[in-house]
């Protein structure tokens, strides 16, 4: 995972491509246009050649183990009911 400007810049990239062009959502409600501020996980996307690569588990468990040293004891996730999980 990138960090600072470039990680940012990549992250709302693949954002674009997975939310926008492959679902079809707005882009104006993927952009709360706090993502330079914030340190939350609100939303992650796979590239289509990563999918069933197990990237989406590693994003996952980054996050989760992150919460942990941030000394967080709650997390929600969400996911939309059509997501698959190739097998």
């Amino acid at each position: 995972m990138s960090r600072g400007k470039k990680g940012i810049s990549d992250a709302l990239r693949v954002r674009h491509i997975v939310f926008t062009r492959e679902q079809g959502i707005d882009p104006n409600i993927d952009k709360d246009g706090l993502d330079k501020l914030s340190i939350h996980l609100e939303r992650f996307a796979v590239l289509k050649s990563y999918r069933g690569q197990g990237v989406g588990k590693l994003i996952t468990e980054y996050a989760i183990n992150y919460c942990r040293k941030k000394g967080l004891k709650e997390m929600c996730l969400k996911l939309k009911a059509n997501n698959t999980i190739k097998k």
